[in-house]
């Protein structure tokens, strides 16, 4: 392929959550002057509680904080700022 290039976006920001789980597709979060991120609720990355009230109550938060918050991994906006590790 010549010339090819993969072109920045929310996917590799410096401001972007990542949550990924193990039957999901991954999806992404900017951070950007977002409050504090409650528990994500993912297997995969260890923040589900162990018993069903705390799930019930994490997953409460979880939805509401999301839903402001979610982005799609191909855009970008003008606080883009690529990670460093990169």
């Amino acid at each position: 392929m010549k010339n090819y290039i993969v072109q920045d976006g929310c996917w590799n920001c410096k401001y972007v959550f990542r949550k990924h789980d193990y039957e999901d597709e991954d999806e992404y979060y900017c951070i950007f002057n977002a409050p504090k991120r409650p528990l994500c609720i993912s297997v995969a990355m260890n923040e589900s509680p162990d018993n069903e009230d705390e799930w019930n109550n994490a997953y409460d938060k979880w939805e509401i904080w999301s839903e402001k918050y979610i982005v799609f991994k191909c855009g970008k906006c003008d606080n883009y700022i690529r990670r460093k590790e990169l």
